[in-house]
């Protein structure tokens, strides 16, 4: 490699670097994420990797670490940060999930999945149920909304 070609490389290695600098790294790394709407509002919920990885592991012919009961108290508490009234929400589902990476990992989250039971207010668009999730770590730890 001739010298004038040297520098060319190490100058776009260079400002290659300083716009990696630059860029908006999120605040958690989530290996799923939930897009959903609350009052037309929309919202994300995720969970944080590494919080997934420090939890306990799981081998699925034990025992769940925590009851559906358990995940749904700390998921509905998660939940009214973002409802005015978790009262007409409603766990309608539940999951057990394994992440994906690495591929031969031991570590699993919960989803629960909540709608509303009653329709949405008179002068909204539409007149559907709407509907959230919530993740949860092994240890009993709620994931996040909207990266807080």
């Amino acid at each position: 490699m001739n010298k004038s070609a040297l520098i060319a490389f190490s100058c776009l290695l260079l400002c290659g670097f300083a716009v990696s600098a630059q860029t908006n790294i999120p605040t958690h790394w989530s290996p799923v994420s939930w897009h959903f709407k609350v009052d037309g509002v929309p919202h994300v919920a995720g969970i944080d990797h590494n919080a997934v990885m420090s939890a306990r592991t799981w081998d699925p012919s034990k025992p769940l670490p925590l009851s559906f009961e358990s995940v749904e108290i700390i998921a509905r508490k998660k939940l009214q940060q973002i409802v005015a009234d978790d009262g007409v929400w409603k766990a309608v589902g539940f999951e057990v999930n394994r992440l994906s990476f690495p591929p031969d990992s031991s570590n699993w989250y919960y989803t629960v999945h909540f709608r509303t039971t009653i329709p949405r207010q008179e002068g909204s668009i539409t007149n559907y149920l709407d509907e959230a999730e919530v993740l949860v770590d092994f240890n009993g730890k709620p994931g996040y909304f909207d990266n807080d």
